[in-house]
C-alpha cells in the first residue's frame, strides 16, 4: 500500500503511535519503544516513540527524553555495526506544513545511509502491511541479534 494511502485511512483514527502497543516492537523501555519504520525510508530505518501521547520535545519529562536517549543511543551503536553512518531524525509539532510531518506524535527516527536531502517524496514510500511488517522486524531482530 501506498504511505499516502495509508495515511488518508487514518486521518479518522486516534493516534497511530498510540496504537503502536499491539505491533511488535524491536525494544522498548519504561517510557519508549523501538520499531522498524513501516513506510522506511531506507532498509532498517527504525523509530524511538514515547509511550505516552506528546507533540512536542518540550512535553516530555526528564525521565521521557532520558529514556529516548538511552534507545537512540544504543540502536545508533547497534546500526554502526553495519552502517558506517546515519541521520537522527526529530519529528515534533503538527502535521502538515512544509515539513512533510504525517504524525501528531512526537518520534525520532535513526536512518541509515540516507542524508536528509536525499529522502525524497514520502509518498513514495511503500507501506509494509501487517505480515511483511512482521517478517521485516524478525528479519532486523536477526540482523542485529535483538534478544527480547
Amino acid at each position: 500500500m501506498n504511505y499516502d494511502d495509508f495515511l488518508k485511512q487514518q486521518s479518522a483514527s486516534p493516534c497511530f503511535f498510540c496504537g503502536f502497543p499491539s505491533e511488535p516492537f524491536v525494544d522498548e523501555n519504561e517510557h519508549c519503544y523501538v520499531v522498524l519504520a513501516r513506510a522506511p525510508y531506507t532498509a532498517d530505518h527504525l523509530l524511538v516513540v514515547p509511550k505516552n501521547h506528546v507533540i512536542f520535545l518540550n512535553e516530555l519529562s526528564s525521565a521521557q527524553l532520558d529514556a529516548a536517549m538511552a534507545l537512540i543511543t544504543k540502536w545508533t551503536a547497534k546500526l554502526h555495526e553495519t552502517y558506517p553512518g546515519l541521520t537522527l531524525l526529530l519529528r515534533d509539532g503538527l502535521t502538515g506544513g512544509e515539513l512533510g510531518k504525517s504524525v501528531n506524535h512526537l518520534h525520532f527516527h535513526l536512518i541509515p545511509k540516507v542524508a536528509v536531502t536525499a529522502i525524497g517524496n514520502r509518498d513514495d514510500r511503500e507501506y509494509f502491511d501487517n505480515e511483511t511488517f512482521s517478517l521485516k522486524t524478525e528479519e532486523f531482530k536477526e540482523k542485529f541479534k535483538v534478544e527480547n
